[in-house]
């Protein structure tokens, strides 16, 4: 919980997803992302709200052996492990104020990748949504890793109810998953879904995105 929480008072909820292979330690550290919410809380810019650092990997092991289209169908289940499971424990075991106003989800690189698909998928349930270099693979890509076979077409690929606030960033030197946020971007834009593109010169498949992108959007929900 961060800082200012009164007892009795109900909070809002942001979700933050991790990369790849990785855990829910992952972006507590390095991404200043618990010090920009204590920042905008300590101005008054913000309301204090909950942060959980999920583990999104659904698979029978904690990590993925490798980038395969059965990992990736196991990245893609965490949908139901956040809606069916942990969001209902947050709701029973701490103060939270619930309703898609309420809620947000961000993430890095899979992490952003599955924020967006998640935010899709249970916009009833979900307002905010960031996607700092996210991953391809929401619909069908190829990439140097895996051909993968997407989990929704491109004219699917859009929100039932519009989210309140939607922003991707991605760097122009990113070397792993390249132009894949600036695509997603687009399709957005081409399926008239309002959405906020930050494009960071020279930065590649890191924080130097990830920072600006979530200090602008934690300062924002």
């Amino acid at each position: 919980l961060s800082e200012g929480s009164t007892e009795g008072k109900k909070y809002p909820v942001l979700y933050v997803n991790h990369g790849v292979m990785g855990g829910e330690d992952d972006l507590t550290k390095g991404w200043g992302i618990c010090e920009m919410a204590s920042y905008y809380i300590k101005k008054g810019q913000v309301q204090p709200f909950i942060i959980v650092f999920t583990q999104m990997y659904t698979g029978p092991n904690e990590r993925p052996a490798g980038i395969t289209q059965q990992a990736m169908d196991y990245y893609d289940d965490f949908l139901y492990d956040l809606t069916e499971s942990l969001m209902p424990y947050m709701a029973e075991n701490y103060s939270v104020a619930e309703g898609r106003e309420n809620t947000a989800i961000c993430g890095f690189s899979m992490g952003g990748r599955e924020s967006l698909y998640i935010g899709m998928k249970a916009c009833d349930k979900i307002g905010y949504v960031a996607a700092s270099s996210p991953a391809p693979g929401i619909v069908p890509a190829q990439d140097m890793f895996l051909n993968h076979r997407g989990s929704m077409t491109e004219s699917e690929f859009k929100f039932a109810t519009t989210p309140y606030l939607l922003m991707i960033g991605g760097g122009t030197n990113d070397s792993v998953v390249g132009t894949f946020p600036k695509q997603y971007h687009e399709l957005y834009d081409k399926n008239g879904v309002d959405n906020i593109w930050l494009e960071v010169p020279g930065a590649g498949h890191d924080a130097s995105v990830g920072t600006p992108l979530f200090y602008n959007f934690i300062g924002h929900i």
